[in-house]
């Protein structure tokens, strides 16, 4: 695990918190939309055994143990999502680094 000390996260780009908690939230049980960034930015900030990587300005944080993937704009200091992955015989974190590499053009 290469430690990464990420920005102090702001919260989702304007518009996007409803679009990611009505698609996200029910991942973390019956949780309000502000339970719901307070648990994204609570996990940008934990410390443990996560695998974590920083493409770019993509910033990537996996815990294999509950399956939370987030991933946020380390420039802008925004969090672009923040789910559990289902875990359906695909590997969460590779999948969430493909997407940032892809979002950033690597």
């Amino acid at each position: 695990m290469t430690h990464i000390h990420p920005a102090r996260w702001k919260g989702f780009s304007k518009g996007k918190l409803a679009d990611h908690y009505k698609k996200h939230g029910k991942e973390f049980g019956s949780i309000s939309q502000i339970e719901y960034l307070k648990k994204a930015k609570e996990f940008a900030a934990e410390s443990g055994p996560f695998e974590q990587i920083q493409i770019g300005n993509m910033f990537i944080r996996y815990d294999p143990d509950t399956g939370r993937v987030f991933t946020g704009n380390i420039s802008d200091r925004e969090i672009r999502t923040f789910y559990i992955a289902d875990k359906r015989g695909t590997d969460a974190f590779e999948d969430a680094v493909r997407t940032a590499e892809e979002i950033v053009g690597k």
